[in-house]
């Protein structure tokens, strides 16, 4: 019963970086990459500038763009749905973990670390 596996209490960290990993290799496919390059050369025509001369610039900022979708798209659901404790760097599930307080108020609610735990807040 000791090692049994607990899905809602386990590390995702490993887990986030791979998915961010498959996005990240899914986007830089070359027909996705052209679709982020052909707008940013039509943001440069839109702002007046010849996109010839800026060829390195525009794959540049095409790759910059696909970089910024793919965390923004794995970190956002990261920080509302998992949490990160400070103390040993786990990421856990919130639903995982019942939520702790220190007064009747509830006012400072907080959970803790399922591997050291330290109160996350």
């Amino acid at each position: 019963m000791e090692n049994k596996l607990r899905v809602l209490e386990g590390n995702w960290g490993d887990i986030i970086f791979g998915i961010r990993t498959l996005i990240l290799s899914f986007l830089f496919n070359e027909d996705n990459f052209l679709v982020f390059k052909n707008f940013t050369i039509f943001l440069i025509e839109t702002a007046g500038l010849p996109p010839n001369e800026l060829d390195f610039a525009i794959s540049f900022i095409a790759f910059i763009g696909i970089c910024l979708f793919a965390y923004m798209l794995t970190e956002l659901p990261k920080r509302l749905v998992f949490m990160q404790c400070r103390n040993c760097d786990m990421v856990f599930l919130k639903i995982g973990v019942p939520e702790s307080s220190w007064d009747s108020e509830h006012t400072i609610k907080h959970r803790h670390c399922p591997r050291c735990g330290a109160a996350c807040f």
